[in-house]
């Protein structure tokens, strides 16, 4: 098989579809390529001429600057700080629940404080102002289921 780099003729350019591969660069079948490229057909020159431009690899990103032992510190302090984040929910629901147990407790308290203010009032009040009313110069009015009835 013989292959000539010749450009391609502009009256095969009209026929044919636009090729992709610059002028004079011609491909061999996909079994007689090489890695990257086609291979001039004189045996004596090592050329090798390509179809289309090696792809191109995406560049990695080397991590070179990082150190195994920084690796190491920066896992135990991502470890340690992760302990202590957990050790703190844990510390503030159990303070969360003390203090919901001391706010019914004081509840609790506070109603009972009530009601028995309620009744130590209902007992003195009356006796208080018959007190004031004394003092004041007032007379008891006597009971007051006596019914009084005017004659006409």
């Amino acid at each position: 098989m013989m292959y000539v780099n010749t450009p391609i003729k502009k009256s095969a350019n009209k026929k044919r579809k636009q090729s992709s591969r610059p002028a004079g660069v011609l491909a061999k079948s996909r079994y007689q390529q090489g890695k990257g490229g086609v291979f001039s057909p004189d045996k004596g020159k090592s050329t090798v001429t390509y179809a289309h431009e090696p792809k191109k690899k995406r560049k990695i990103p080397e991590f070179s600057n990082i150190k195994p032992w920084k690796v190491i510190v920066g896992s135990l302090l991502f470890g340690i700080a992760g302990l202590l984040y957990l050790n703190h929910v844990f510390y503030t629901q159990r303070l969360l629940g003390e203090v919901q147990q001391l706010q019914k407790k004081y509840e609790q308290t506070q109603r009972i404080y009530n009601d028995r203010k309620f009744t130590y009032d209902k007992l003195i009040g009356p006796t208080e102002i018959y007190s004031k009313a004394r003092k004041l110069g007032m007379i008891t009015g006597g009971p007051t289921d006596h019914v009084i009835i005017i004659d006409h």
